[in-house]
């Protein structure tokens, strides 16, 4: 019996790290997994788990190796030929740089390019790095390329979808066309395939654990595949669209998939894949309308692209937000997920790379300006390196086949731990008076922060000193029963476990009785134009009049807005101020005529300012028989929430939908229709409240069909001419073209309609013909009619001919000298019928008649009258027959 046991290759001991070096380390040690299968036989040729990734820079012709466990570059080959946005695969062995159809190879070894190749595909290929890769597969003409020495390209006899690879190093396929499942499994040359599809059912590949499975978008399922084909399947409670985006990999038990007209992500439970056991509810996660990639899934992760804002959003396996990180440059950047498990996003230009953990943390590397080596000083171990013998020892324990092995590897070079040291100073520390207190707030310094340290001292009015702790998390704190009249400083540090940093000081504050109280009572409400209102209870002026009123507002990201000012109690926020789509929380403070102004109020129900949102996209009203399907895409919602998208054309039913389409029946054929659409929006998280009415967008569309006709009689109608009689229906759609089929080739097209007969000329004699109609007209082909039989008629008969030439000479005792024999040929008479032929000359007219017998070919030649005058014609007349003349 053999088992299958999984090996890691780690490193006991440190040493001085060597930049030059640590690419090379890095393939051998740095988290590479190896496969030994424990059969008794030689080990196999150890399969590597790259690390790290590859990045293409078109500007200086570079790639660049990010490791994604130190999120340094530490590896550079100058002097690759390839395009912006070129795909780097990494195997064992070499790097492969896939522009279109051509292959730049360089070796790990030496960092230079070794070979190119020609590849067998058109358009971008999808990479897959896995063992026993990497791989390139081209959807569109359906070919797979692995690369390695040799180079191996598999055709799949069809276009496919997008491929994944399960952990074996097994490429799963699937066929866009015929619905079949197939697999390349390591090392072979040939795809093996079983199972398909259901009919008319869509869907995508996804791995979940260590299976490949089949998401059924059609129905709802998932189903584990194998080399049977399909599974078992487990529903996954949750309608998925179409045109759904399914992540490749599943997180912690989810499987994300993008509902791109929604803009909502979901997070499906495909734990039960394969046990039976029912799917918990779908996780959705609400996504600002625009357009995404697709999710990419690292280790406890999921990862998406927001294109409309230029920015990488994460998310752990249940939907909570993890993080929001601007990208750098224009253009879409590039998301894909490495054998190391790690996501990577690469901004167009190959300039900056985002390299997301396996728990969703987000690093960003700059690529270029490094001083990284250009060829390592060790070499990479061959692919059958394997660790050298050791000499038997006895086991402490028996070794079971559920235990690691932990082989001796050589040393790696290990990356120094980066010292702690204390914080930073905080910076911009405020102090805002009160009566009897003052609330201090400052700027969260760089470095850990444990803990921040506040003093105070008093530097007149005879106020005492003190200092209090809070927590690291906090920026603000209120220090309470001091001094009214006293001037105080506040110092603010912070500390972690390398001790205290430097402290900053804030500007002297004053507690005073003469501080206005807080506003009370403090109410927000988001307008329909993205403004929003704010009302609240006068502060008390402490005996003084109060002058104005300031407005805070605190964003869910903890960014915060000096929103306005009034004098009374009551403001607009303008439109514009705020970030639409961002919940806001506000504050007052109010400010007296002292000048001295007075604690924050406590803040308002949070609110989220939206506008109008912009108009539909892309709308189209595509035609059907008397009706119309009007379809957009989701516009920008302006920061609210979907209520619903109106539709309306002049003398129709106006249509609400919360769905990007809409139908229109009952129309008229032939006439146009312009349809007006708009979003309706509404706050974001409320249920009723006002609504906004969005921009407009306008489809038009005629409505009408294909027409249909009826093949009611094809009949022979003269000479090698057939009649098609046909009976046409345009259905309103006007003008109708028939094309009139026979025996498979088309012999007649023009206009058409109503009943009418086509008649087909030219056509061979004695010939059955099959035949058949089908109409188009603007709207495109309609059905084929009925077949009918039609046979031409048979051809005429030859005609009949008499012809005579001057035959042997005759000695006749009527006849003078130079008497010769009148030779007539007849053919083409009745057959084996008798013919009288009459002998005619210019001297004696009709001078003698006799009977020609004709045989079964209707041919006679005879030799029966004779004439001898020189200079004169002859000719016969048989059955009315004339023949040609003969002059003697």
């Amino acid at each position: 019996m053999s088992h299958t046991l999984r090996t890691v290759m780690q490193s006991g001991h440190r040493k001085p790290r060597a930049i030059v070096a640590v690419w090379t380390a890095a393939v051998v040690a740095a988290g590479a997994v190896v496969a030994v299968a424990a059969t008794g036989d030689s080990p196999p040729a150890l399969a590597f788990q790259q690390a790290g990734h590859w990045v293409y820079n078109g500007t200086i012709g570079a790639l660049f190796h990010v490791d994604g466990g130190t999120k340094q570059v530490d590896a550079k080959a100058d002097g690759v030929e390839g395009s912006a946005g070129s795909t780097a695969l990494q195997g064992d062995r070499d790097v492969f740089l896939v522009s279109g159809s051509k292959a730049v190879v360089f070796g790990k070894s030496t960092l230079s390019v070794d070979t190119s190749y020609d590849l067998d595909g058109t358009g971008e290929p999808v990479g897959i790095e896995v063992v026993g890769g990497p791989y390139a597969v081209y959807r569109d003409p359906g070919t797979v390329v692995r690369f390695g020495k040799p180079l191996t390209t598999v055709k799949a006899g069809g276009p496919l979808a997008d491929p994944v690879a399960t952990p074996d190093g097994t490429v799963w396929l699937q066929r866009r066309d015929s619905g079949e499942f197939c697999r390349l499994s390591r090392g072979e040359n040939a795809l093996g395939c079983a199972g398909k599809v259901p009919d008319g059912h869509r869907g995508g590949l996804a791995v979940v654990g260590d299976r490949a499975v089949f998401v059924d978008t059609s129905a709802g399922y998932a189903s584990t595949l194998d080399k049977s084909g399909l599974g078992a399947s487990v529903d996954l409670n949750v309608d998925l669209p179409d045109d759904a985006r399914i992540a490749s990999h599943e997180v912690g038990g989810r499987l994300p998939v993008l509902d791109p007209q929604r803009s909502t992500l979901l997070l499906a439970d495909v734990s039960g894949v394969g046990s039976g056991r029912p799917a918990a509810t779908v996780l959705p996660v609400a996504l600002d309308a625009g357009e995404y990639s697709s999710p990419v899934s690292s280790t406890s992760a999921v990862s998406l692209v927001d294109y409309t804002r230029n920015r990488l959003l994460t998310f752990d396996s249940q939907g909570n937000a993890k993080s929001t990180t601007p990208l750098a440059g224009t253009g879409k950047a590039k998301i894909s997920r490495g054998e190391d498990g790690r996501v990577y996003v690469d901004d167009p230009a190959g300039e900056h790379v985002l390299v997301v953990d396996g728990d969703g943390a987000v690093t960003s590397v700059d690529i270029v300006g490094k001083d990284v080596p250009t060829a390592p000083n060790e070499p990479l171990p061959p692919p059958d390196f394997l660790p050298p013998p050791q000499q038997p020892q006895p086991p402490q324990q028996p070794l079971s086949v559920n235990q690691p092995v932990v082989p001796v590897a050589p040393e790696a070079p290990q990356t120094p731990e980066e010292p702690v040291v204390p914080p930073a100073a905080p910076a911009d520390v405020q102090a805002q008076p009160g009566n009897q207190e003052v609330t201090v707030s400052w700027g969260a310094p760089s470095g850990a922060v444990s803990g921040y340290r506040i003093s105070w001292r008093s530097v007149s009015g005879g106020g005492s000193s003190g200092e209090t702790t809070v927590a690291g998390n906090q920026t603000s704190a209120k220090i309470a029963q001091l001094k009214n009249g006293a001037v105080y400083v506040f110092t603010v540090l912070a500390e972690n476990s390398a001790g205290r940093g430097p402290g900053a000081d804030s500007p002297e504050a004053k507690p005073s009785s003469d501080t206005p109280g807080e506003p009370k009572d403090l109410k927000a409400t988001a307008g329909a134009d993205g403004t929003v209102s704010l009302t609240w209870t006068k502060a008390s002026g402490e005996g003084n009049t109060i002058t104005e009123y300031s407005v805070t507002a605190t964003g869910s990201d903890r960014s915060t807005v000096a929103a306005a000012k009034s004098s009374a109690a009551q403001v607009v926020v303008p439109a514009g101020k705020l970030q639409v789509g961002l919940a806001y929380t506000f504050t007052a403070t109010a400010t007296n005529d002292l000048g001295l102004t007075g604690a924050e109020s406590s803040p308002s129900a949070a609110v989220t300012p939206y506008q109008p949102a912009a108009a539909p996209g892309t709308p189209t009203a595509t035609a059907g028989d008397r009706s119309l399907a009007v379809a957009w895409t989701a516009p920008d919602l302006g920061g609210g929430d979907l209520v619903g998208y109106e539709v309306s054309a002049p003398g129709l039913t106006t249509q609400t939908t919360t769905t990007p389409s809409a139908t229109f029946t009952g129309l008229t054929n032939s006439t146009a229709y312009t349809f007006t659409i708009h979003a309706i929006t509404r706050e974001r998280g409320r249920t009723s409240g006002p609504t906004a009415t969005g921009a407009n967008a306008t489809a038009t569309g005629t409505p009408g069909t294909t027409p249909s006709v009826q093949l009611v009689s094809a009949t022979s109608s003269g000479d090698r001419q057939i009649t098609a009689t046909v009976a046409v229906d345009d259905h309103g759609s006007g003008q109708v073209t028939c094309q009139v089929i026979l025996n498979g080739a088309e012999r007649w097209r023009g206009a058409c309609g109503g009943t009418q007969g086509i008649t087909i000329g030219g056509l061979d004699y004695a010939t059955n013909y099959d035949v058949y109609v089908q109409p188009s007209n603007s709207f495109g082909l309609g059905p084929v009619s009925g077949h009918l039989g039609a046979r031409t008629n048979d051809p005429p008969p030859p005609p009949r001919t008499a012809e005579v030439a001057k035959g042997a000479a005759t000695t006749q005792s009527n006849c003078s000298s130079n008497c010769y024999f009148i030779r007539v040929a007849l053919r083409n008479f009745a057959p084996n019928s008798t013919v009288a032929v009459h002998c005619n000359s210019t001297v004696d007219g009709d001078y003698y008649t006799y009977s020609a017998k004709v045989n079964a070919s209707g041919a006679s030649d005879t030799n029966v009258c004779y004439f001898g005058y020189g200079g004169k014609q002859v000719w016969v007349v048989a059955d009315g027959v004339t023949s040609n003349r003969v002059t003697w």
